[in-house]
């Protein structure tokens, strides 16, 4: 009877694991990482873009949050931004926040989000650095957003 009961609950846990194991990593929504340096934002003028996420059909982005690892610093560069949002609207998400050397505020986090950013499929989140000079002069600067995606199930 026991050696019946165990394996049901093997059988049932066997299951269980492989329904989770074959979902898609997208499919759930949660939390997706993104590492970006200095060296990213290359160009010889004072704004450049990096793509930080692109949504699929049915997601929502719910919050992104900003850690600054490394202040962004070098060349002849006074001052040094980054916002985020998406072609046409670059602040939607987060206006410019001060990422360089010197930041008397000591704030290193930054939720940037105010509410759920319903895109539409294939919509390039991006973040956008300003900085007093060309951004290719910076030798030191990173930053990791952390963007919390949801999503609706189809049929709804």
């Amino acid at each position: 009877m026991f050696a019946r009961i165990f394996r049901l609950i093997l059988a049932a846990w066997v299951l269980a694991f492989s329904v989770v194991a074959s979902t898609p990593a997208h499919a759930a929504g949660g939390w997706r990482k993104v590492v970006v340096k200095y060296s990213q934002f290359e160009a010889a003028s004072t704004t450049d873009t990096v793509v930080l996420y692109t949504t699929k059909k049915f997601e929502t982005i719910e919050r992104i949050v900003m850690r600054r690892d490394v202040d962004f610093a070098g060349g002849s560069l006074t001052t040094y931004t980054i916002s985020v949002g998406k072609s046409g609207a670059v602040t939607k998400y987060q206006a410019a926040i001060d990422v360089f050397t010197g930041v008397s505020n000591g704030n290193t986090n930054s939720i940037v989000t105010t509410g759920p950013g319903v895109e539409p499929a294939n919509t390039e989140i991006i973040a956008t650095a300003t900085g007093s000079h060309n951004l290719s002069t910076a030798t030191a600067g990173q930053v990791t957003f952390f963007i919390l995606v949801s999503e609706m199930p189809p049929g709804i």
